[in-house]
């Protein structure tokens, strides 16, 4: 029994990729509050288009956490992940365009993404989207529908 389950968990170490060992290895080490090392494991995949990389990236320089605090870094970032729909970083993204932080203020972009996020179940999004429709005319809501359907 030992050794099937031995067998088991290698078999399943084998079969995580080498992407997904790296970004796992990043969230150990920010559980830990190494930050340059989680630096070190997302940023290769950021580059290369791994959505929850991206997004940590944008965590860490959005706080400055292993890297100097840069609020454009930080948007960029978050852009790569919400073109590719992770909820988490179109509600930061739409954060970021609410506040003007990284990014020109823009309420229009703002409730794209953020409505974006509240699709997919994102309640904080919700709250977001509904705070920021507050400093909307019924106009900019609408541009900002458009948006999103194109």
């Amino acid at each position: 029994m030992k050794y099937i389950l031995a067998c088991l968990i290698l078999l399943l170490f084998a079969c995580q990729s080498p992407e997904n060992i790296a970004f796992d290895q990043g969230m150990q080490a920010s559980r830990s509050g190494e930050y340059e090392t989680a630096l070190e494991k997302w940023h290769p995949l950021a580059q290369q288009g791994h959505a929850e990389a991206q997004f940590n990236m944008g965590v860490l320089y959005e706080n400055g956490l292993g890297v100097q605090k840069d609020h454009a870094q930080a948007a960029d970032w978050y852009k790569k992940a919400a073109e590719q729909g992770l909820k988490e970083a179109q509600n930061n993204l739409g954060k970021n365009y609410a506040q003007g932080t990284g990014v020109e203020q823009d309420y229009i972009r703002a409730y794209k993404w953020l409505s974006l996020a509240a699709e997919q179940g994102l309640k904080e999004a919700a709250g977001n989207l509904d705070r920021i429709s507050r400093h909307m005319s019924p106009e900019q809501v609408d541009q900002a529908r458009r948006l999103i359907s194109h």
